[in-house]
């Protein structure tokens, strides 16, 4: 029974050690993840540092309109050895945001699909009116989010009541 037990632990030991059973830290590193291209890349240049383009799925849209799904500094060393600390890699989705006859995007059944069918509603809302954004917070964020989707009304009223 001894031996029994001493064999268990020790294989738990080993697949520990193989499989990294560590604990999880976080990096620390900014999300940039759900915000546009241009908007992180201007994000991170303000940081004093430098964007550069992992991955690219789609190709609808202009890259600085892509949406970023995942960022991250880069765990290899660069040609002089040493870790470069300003560089962000930046995965990108260029597809549209709802698929359509002949374009990639999310399905409107689908959580995301859900939500961007909701956005482009409420950015149908304020277009009618854009005194629908008094006192809305998420009036803004939704326009930059979208560009060209809001109308130069809104952007108008926006910019004269922030």
């Amino acid at each position: 029974m001894v031996l029994r037990t001493v064999l268990v632990l020790a294989s738990v030991i080993l697949a520990m050690g193989l499989l990294g059973g560590g604990l999880a830290t976080g990096s620390g590193d900014p999300d940039l993840s759900g915000e546009t291209y241009a908007k992180a890349s201007q994000d991170i240049k303000s940081w004093g540092g430098k964007a550069e383009i992992g991955t690219v799925i789609g190709d609808q849209v202009a890259t600085d309109d892509c949406i970023v799904t995942r960022s991250r500094r880069p765990g290899y060393l660069n040609s002089s050895g040493t870790k470069d600390t300003t560089e962000y890699v930046l995965d990108l989705f260029c597809g549209t945001t709802l698929a359509a006859p002949g374009k990639p995007g999310n399905s409107a059944a689908s959580p995301q699909g859900k939500q961007e069918q909701h956005n482009l509603k409420a950015i149908e809302w304020i277009n009618q009116d854009p005194k629908n954004c008094a006192g809305q917070t998420w009036c803004k964020p939704l326009c930059d989010k979208y560009p060209g989707k809001c109308s130069q009304d809104v952007l108008d009223y926006l910019a004269a009541n922030s």
